[in-house]
Order: C-alpha cells, then sequence, then structure tokens
C-alpha cells in the first residue's frame, strides 16, 4: 500500500511517499532526521538573510541621503585646500594663512559636528550590519549540524537496495531540490547585502580623503610658519624607518612609530602658527578631582622626538585651571591648597616633567606635593624655608633622580640638558651638585640602560 506523508515545517511542507507493505527501517528514520535538521538549517539562515535584505533597503536609503548630503562639505573641503595650497607656494602670506588656518579650524569643528550627527549613526550601523552579515557567512560556511559524508552514504545505500526500503526515493530527492533551492536565495541576499557594505566603504573613502586634507592643511600650515624647526622630528623618523644608527638611538619613551608623534604637530600647531611664547595647557577643577594628568604627560613625553621644540619648552609651560563657570582660577584660589598640590605630584610619574614648568610653586607640588611633615621637619631661611633631617635626605634624591632621569631623556635626541639641569638645582638651593648628576648617568649609561619597548638595546 502506497502511503503519501506530509510533514509541516516553517520554511516549507515536506511531501514523502512509502511503500507500507515493507516495514519502515532505522535507516530510513535516520533519514528523515536528518533531512529535518537541514530543513532546520537552511530555515534559520533564510530567516536571517531576509532580515538583513529588509535591513539593507533602509541603509540603501539612508546612505544614499548622507552621500547626497555630504557632497557639500566635500566640495567645501575640495575648494578650500585648492585655495590654500595655493598661496602656501607663495612668501609673505602669512596674514593670509593664519586667516586660511582660522576657517580650517571652522572647517573642521563644522565636519566634526557633522559626523557626530549624521555619520556616526550611519557607522554604527554600518559595523552592527557587518557583524550580523559576517556571522550569517561563517554559519553558511561553518560546520553543518548534517555531515554530507554521513547523509549521502545513507542515500546510497537505500538507493543500491531500494526493494529492502519503504521510502521512494525518488520523491525524498526531488524534495531535497526543493530545499536546496532556498540557498540561491541566500546567495543573492548575501550579495545584495555585499553590495550595500562596498557601497559604504567608498563613502567611508571619501570621507577619509576628506581628513587626509585637512590633516595634510594643519600640517603644511605648521610648515609654512615653523622657521626655526621645532617640529623637525627627522632623526626619530629615521629610526621609524629602521634606518637610525643604533648607536645613537635615543633611550625613546614613544616609539617613533606611534601615531601621536605626528599628531604632536596638530596639537602644538599654534605654538608656531600664533607665535605663542608660552604653552599654556588647560585643566578643570573637575578633572583634578577626578583624574591623572595623562595627556599633559604625554605631551611632554612625546617632545622627546622634536628636540628643538624640547628646547623651547623647558621652563615655558603652564596650566590653568579652569572653575566650574569656566573662568581660569587665579593662582591664590589654588596655590597652597592640598588637592591641586597632590594632582601636581602625580607629575612624577614623568620625572623630566618639573623642567618644563615655568612656575616655580608648581615645580615645587611635582618635586614634593605629596609629602607630610611637621614643623620640626622645616626652618626658616630668609624669605624661603630650609628642609633638614630625612625630609631634606628625600628630596634631595627626588631631585637628584629627576635630574638623572632628565639627562637619560634627553640622551642622542640632539638637546643638552645640562644647563637646564644646572639652572634647576641651582634655583632649589638643595645640597645636590650637577658634577653629582653627570657623574651618576654616566655610570649608569657604563652598567647598561634599558627603558621601554623603544630603548636602546
Amino acid at each position: 500500500m502506497i502511503e503519501i506523508v506530509k510533514i509541516a515545517h516553517p520554511l516549507r511542507e515536506i511531501t514523502l511517499e512509502y511503500d507500507r507493505s515493507k516495514p519502515e527501517t532505522e535507516c530510513e528514520r535516520k533519514l528523515i532526521s536528518m533531512l529535518l535538521l537541514q530543513h532546520d538549517f537552511i530555515y534559520e539562515l533564510l530567516t536571517e538573510n531576509n532580515r538583513l535584505c529588509y535591513e539593507v533597503i533602509d541603509l540603501e536609503e539612508m546612505l544614499d541621503k548622507e552621500m547626497e548630503r555630504y557632497n557639500a562639505t566635500e566640495t567645501e573641503v575640495n575648494a578650500f585646500y585648492n585655495e590654500s595650497k595655493f598661496h602656501l607656494t607663495k612668501k609673505g602670506n602669512n596674514d593670509i594663512i593664519r586667516e586660511l588656518n582660522t576657517r580650517l579650524d571652522v572647517i573642521v569643528q563644522k565636519a566634526t559636528d557633522d559626523y557626530k550627527i549624521f555619520i556616526a549613526p550611519i557607522h554604527q550601523l554600518y559595523n552592527e550590519f557587518c557583524t550580523a552579515y559576517c556571522a550569517l557567512v561563517d554559519k553558511l560556511e561553518g560546520e553543518q549540524p548534517v555531515k554530507n559524508e554521513e547523509f549521502d552514504a545513507i542515500l546510497n545505500e537505500i538507493n543500491d537496495n531500494e526493494a529492502n526500503y519503504s521510502i521512494n526515493l525518488q520523491m525524498l530527492l526531488e524534495d531535497l531540490k526543493a530545499l536546496f533551492a532556498n540557498m540561491k536565495i541566500i546567495d543573492v541576499g548575501l550579495e545584495k547585502q555585499l553590495e550595500w557594505t562596498r557601497q559604504f566603504e567608498a563613502f567611508d573613502k571619501r570621507l577619509g580623503n576628506v581628513y587626509l586634507k585637512t590633516e595634510e592643511l594643519k600640517t603644511l600650515f605648521i610648515q609654512y610658519f615653523d622657521k626655526d624647526g621645532l617640529f623637525d622630528s627627522s632623526l626619530s623618523k629615521s629610526f621609524a624607518n629602521i634606518k637610525g644608527n643604533k648607536k645613537k638611538k635615543p633611550f625613546y619613551f614613544i616609539k617613533p612609530n606611534d601615531i601621536k608623534v605626528d599628531r604632536l604637530k596638530h596639537t602644538l600647531g599654534a605654538f608656531v602658527i600664533d607665535e605663542v611664547e608660552t604653552w599654556n595647557f588647560s585643566i578643570t577643577v573637575d578633572a583634578i578631582r577626578e583624574k591623572l594628568p595623562h595627556y599633559i604627560l604625554d605631551t611632554l613625553i612625546t617632545l622627546q622626538h622634536y628636540p628643538k621644540l624640547l628646547e623651547r619648552f623647558i621652563f615655558n609651560c603652564k596650566i590653568d585651571i579652569k572653575n566650574d563657570f569656566g573662568g581660569i582660577m587665579d593662582d591664590v584660589d589654588w596655590k597652597g591648597i592640598p588637592m591641586p598640590m597632590e594632582w601636581f605630584s602625580k607629575f612624577r610619574d614623568f620625572p623630566a616633567s618639573i623642567f618644563f614648568f615655568e612656575d616655580n610653586e608648581v615645580r615645587g607640588y611635582i618635586l614634593m606635593g605629596d609629602m607630610k611633615f611637621d614643623e620640626k621637619d622645616i626652618a626658616e631661611s630668609g624669605d624661603k624655608v630650609a628642609l633638614k633631617g630625612e625630609v631634606l635626605q628625600e628630596v634631595c634624591t627626588r631631585l637628584y633622580n629627576m635630574c638623572h632621569f632628565f639627562f637619560l631623556f634627553c640622551h642622542n635626541t640632539g638637546f643638552d640638558p645640562t644647563d637646564s639641569i644646572d639652572d634647576l638645582i641651582t634655583y632649589t638651593g638643595l645640597p645636590v651638585t650637577l658634577k653629582q648628576v653627570k657623574e651618576g648617568f654616566k655610570e649608569s649609561l657604563k652598567n647598561g640602560i634599558k627603558v621601554g619597548a623603544g630603548a636602546n638595546e
């Protein structure tokens, strides 16, 4: 007796035929179980594929609108780029270049705001979409719930011994053919999804080109005004390109090829463009309460790659502390208060930082802002105070180590810190001598020094 069996499934109804004059074998039951697993797997793939295909329709519309809107920004930057390049070829255009630099700041800020408002949300959707797309591809190309070899072996067994089995193999194969037709639908969907990612990547390249043009102009404006070669980092670049003399390599605390090195030009560009005499770092009261001075320290450490700029910064930096209303606090409002004193003491994480600040009290806080001592540890000495005992010994040790470190920091960079170290020691009046520090550093070099990943070996 022939029986038609229909099995309901969310993907599609499965239709099979059995000859009930023959008993159904375990082999046939295993075959149907594997068939259902294949239906489940393809159904899962197809469901996710269909979801992504619908999502692509919305994403395409969003991207088309944004690409159209971005045309104005792109056109503005390209025109400004060409105008700037024209004026940069001529000498004596200082006022024009300064005006262009101001306009560039406005353009960059506008582009930054545009990105936050319009582009960043699409970027986020793109990242989420790519994650889902890759997961779908990985599942499609990964381990299947049914091994083809095992499934084919059962089919071959039934086909070779058809008389022993009740199932109509031909009808089952027709069902399989209809099942795997869905794979073509998935392939078409994946290609459509991939095409959208290509469109976004093309747009992303446009964004990158605009960004590169603004970065190039920043560099060119700085080079235009940098008559003293403050931003000359040729020595550092020689080691970044593995061409420098290893025997004369500085003890780099940040690797020469680190992105921070090039970025410093843009951070400190105003130093030459606006002819700034003293470099002011700004910090809020809240930041002093909650944060370490990592940004400022990173900037100072990176000066190692720009020896002339490093020299210009010696005793020439200032920190403006802003109040809750954005105004700069007067010195009397924060000097002598424990919180900023302890905050400045954190600058000892980079011991050479004491050589960069113009303010005597700030240097004092860096040296000993975290120290606690009693009145018995100090004595009056004219208009100053004199330390004594263990406190004096501790402060002298700190000063010696900072000077020793500054020799290390400047070694082989092209800047000789001897005079700066001598000035600091002389000002403090502490019983530490330049000779002691120099001899100690020479002994350290003799014994071998290793610092960080970028140091000499």
